[in-house]
Order: C-alpha cells, then structure tokens, then sequence
C-alpha cells in the first residue's frame, strides 16, 4: 500500500514517469467544413485543420489516469488483504449462558 502511495505521489510530482499505455493521435477539426460556406471564384485549398487537443497532452492525462487507477486498485486489494491478516489475529470470544441464567432486566 505504502509503495502505490510513493508511486502515486513520485508520478504526480513528475519525479517518475507513468507507464505509458496510450499512444493516442492528436484530436484536430477542419474549420473550412464547419462554416460550410464557400467563397465564390476561390479554390478548394489543401485543408488546414486546427488542433484541438496535441497528442502529448492527451497521451499524459490518459496515462496519469490509468496509473491512479491501477494504483487504486492495488490499494484497494491491500487493504483487503491486511483486513483479512488483522481479523484473523483477532480471538474469537464467546460467552455461554447456562440454561437456569435468570433473563436480563428489559428484555
């Protein structure tokens, strides 16, 4: 658990890089087809799309999002584990009534 912390922590203050998992291209639009006009006496010219979004800032917030979430999980499954160790630890008291015990007062 400590470990996902430290790792979460190291990646999150760019002293460690997250697995990179996605390559994603950069999301880009044709702004000559949204406007839908056509200026009269111009030639179609060789499209010129903007980009939106570059693909090394999708790639990271895909990547620094799939790394908590693994991180996440592996927490998670830690903290199950270390429950399930603490209980077993725990004794298991059982208290017996003999069957003449005189019934408790306000049941």
């Amino acid at each position: 658990m400590l470990g996902s912390a430290a790792s979460v922590f190291l990646v999150f203050t760019r002293q460690s890089q997250p697995v990179q998992l996605f390559h994603l291209p950069s999301f880009s639009v044709d702004l000559s087809q949204l406007s839908g006009y056509s200026y009269p006496g111009e030639e179609k010219q060789a499209t010129s799309s903007t980009e939106l979004f570059s693909a090394s800032a999708m790639n990271d917030i895909a990547n620094l999002s799939a790394h908590f979430i693994l991180m996440g999980f592996l927490v998670s499954v830690g903290y199950k584990v270390a429950s399930l160790g603490i209980q077993m630890l725990r004794p298991i008291e059982v208290q017996l009534r003999s069957i003449d015990a005189p019934k408790p007062v306000g049941s």
